[in-house]
């Protein structure tokens, strides 16, 4: 049992070094790619999307959590900023999830 414990640590820690290191190697040929430049423009929505369906899984509170997706898409057409857009909704759906 111990050696199977072992083996599985092993094998999901060189996935993970792989899967977080090994873009740093491989950046300038990512920078080439023709393909990259279209994900690079759509990751941050595909994330936000995500991240509600996520939430949406598991939101009992349906005011907070409509108004964090509503406070996330008005600050992303404004400022298109996906940090900003996250964090605005982040704080909107904390703040009806206290107090409604």
């Amino acid at each position: 049992m111990t050696e199977k414990l072992v083996t599985t640590w092993i094998a999901l820690t060189l996935v993970t070094l792989i899967t977080r290191i090994g873009p740093l190697f491989a950046s300038n040929w990512l920078k080439r790619q023709p393909w990259m430049e279209s994900v690079a423009n759509k990751l941050p929505c595909m994330i936000l999307v995500l991240l509600v369906l996520h939430q949406a899984e598991s939101s009992t509170n349906l005011l907070a959590f409509s108004g964090g997706i509503a406070a996330a898409l008005g600050m992303q057409a404004w400022k298109k900023q996906i940090i900003v857009s996250i964090i605005g909704g982040v704080i909107i759906y904390t703040i009806g999830s206290v107090f409604f």
